[in-house]
């Protein structure tokens, strides 16, 4: 049996020719949107962890939940400027 041709719609087929320059810049974003969530999501475990210990706070587990937080900025904030610097070179592109 043959399978029937998958045919993109129009409004798909412009989309991807509009993103297809940036599919490297986006993907990039993506990944470390991801990586910051990850990175907060980490964080507020070792916070909470702390919080609730015992012991106090070491001089490394302090200076994890310092690493932990410049990557959880970090990885938002670089994520959040890749994809406003690709939504306005789409645009630009839009307005040629």
């Amino acid at each position: 049996m043959n399978a029937p041709a998958l045919n993109p719609s129009p409004f798909a087929t412009e989309m991807w020719h509009l993103l297809k320059p940036f599919a490297w810049v986006i993907a990039i974003a993506t990944l470390l949107g991801g990586m910051g969530g990850l990175a907060t999501a980490s964080l507020l475990e070792q916070v909470n962890s702390a919080l609730h210990g015992n012991a106090p706070l070491s001089l490394s587990a302090g200076a994890g939940l310092a690493v932990l937080a410049l990557f959880a900025v970090g990885g938002h904030t670089v994520a959040g400027l890749l994809n406003s610097f690709t939504g306005q070179r789409l645009v630009a592109s839009l307005r040629k």
